[in-house]
């Protein structure tokens, strides 16, 4: 709590003043775009904390980039776009969820399968690679035949080699060499329910690239993430508060399914900023809800 009031202090209460003064409307949209040691720091949950005085949270809704230019093409549209990405409103975003609850050698993660659950109550139409149905050949595939995507997994950050960070999935690794390699150019929106998935290298911070981070320069233009461990139980109240707001105007029916109400990938920092004060608000300590972030568009 001390660093969250010293940030709100030292640094960010200046930024909203300044984007007060300016006639920004509340609620709206702001990135962070820190470099060296200050890439370490949960910006987006900085404020007093006190009782009547509200936190940056409460004020603006936060992303970060690593650049201007990664921000500028993960919010391109238009003549470029592939089939899958016409415009940041997609009519049926496809959805894949790569869900491992026991990989070998890793811990059982509890609340993979309750998280999937709640993701298909949210989302009409998904496609799920879960357990054996998880292997390397089948989520190669599914990610080049969806536009979102969905981990629920064990990840590894290789601070040594960024390219071999890694998902664990059912019978190898899955690095994001190999989803470099996979070229992906339809990919808008990733959800990484996975332990340090946006974590940074304090003795490198500028040059880290963590799966969040990598992820964007596949292609993805809007990701989620964690900072460092979550909590099992976190993960299906964040990721049903998120699908829910971002599927928010979409029937749950099969005529509704099929309709032409327009989903878009953009709307995810507002549903994060949203799943995460269900979080608080449920009682969970400050430690869990700061660790999710949004990156890019």
């Amino acid at each position: 709590m001390t660093v969250l009031r010293r940030l709100w202090e030292t640094i960010v209460k200046h930024a909203v003043d300044c984007l007060q003064s300016l006639g920004v409307p509340h609620r709206s949209r702001i990135w962070w775009c820190p470099t060296s040691k200050m890439t370490l720091l949960p910006l987006h949950a900085a404020g007093p904390y006190k009782d009547a005085e509200p936190n940056l949270q409460d004020l603006f809704i936060s992303s970060y980039t690593s650049t201007l230019s990664a921000l500028i093409k993960a919010r391109k549209s238009g003549s470029d776009a592939s089939p899958l990405t016409t415009s940041p409103k997609t009519v049926r975003p496809k959805l894949l969820i790569i869900a491992q609850p026991r990989v070998p050698n890793q811990a059982e993660i509890d609340g993979v399968r309750k998280e999937v659950q709640k993701i298909q109550l949210a989302v009409p139409s998904t496609n799920i690679l879960m357990d054996e149905g998880g292997t390397y050949a089948h989520v190669i595939a599914g990610l080049g035949a969806h536009n979102w995507v969905h981990f629920a997994t064990h990840g590894t950050q290789n601070t040594r080699n960024p390219f071999h960070s890694c998902f664990h999935i059912h019978d190898r690794d899955l690095t994001l060499l190999d989803i470099v390699n996979a070229r992906l150019p339809n990919a808008e929106f990733a959800f990484l329910s996975v332990c340090h998935g946006a974590t940074g290298d304090e003795n490198n911070p500028d040059e880290t690239i963590h799966l969040a981070a990598g992820l964007q320069f596949c292609g993805f233009r809007s990701v989620i993430g964690t900072r460092y461990a979550m909590a099992d139980v976190d993960g299906p109240i964040v990721a049903e508060e998120v699908y829910k707001h971002m599927f928010r105007k979409v029937g749950k029916g099969e005529e509704e399914a099929n309709s032409q109400v327009p989903v878009d990938y953009r709307d995810a920092a507002e549903a994060l900023n949203i799943a995460t004060r269900v979080l608080k608000n449920s009682g969970a300590p400050i430690e869990r809800w700061i660790n999710f972030i949004h990156i890019g568009a």
